[in-house]
């Protein structure tokens, strides 16, 4: 982890993603959204540089 990454909670991942909670940890289940990180007891981060990541790994989307 970077020195000044970011680590983002749950709302900020959500608004930087246009996903769902539910979409989020559906995809988490599903190996394709990038795991949190357990920084103590029930509480979880993302790094901003994972999130990021996996923006730029989406296709984009053409029409015809």
């Amino acid at each position: 982890m970077e020195l000044n990454d970011r680590l983002l909670k749950l709302v900020d991942v959500k608004i930087l993603t246009s996903l769902s909670k539910a979409t989020i940890y559906r995809m988490i289940n599903n190996n394709t959204f990038p795991q949190p990180l357990n920084i103590g007891g029930r509480t979880r981060r993302w790094r901003l540089t994972d999130i990021n990541e996996w923006l730029h790994s989406l296709e984009t989307c053409t029409t015809k």
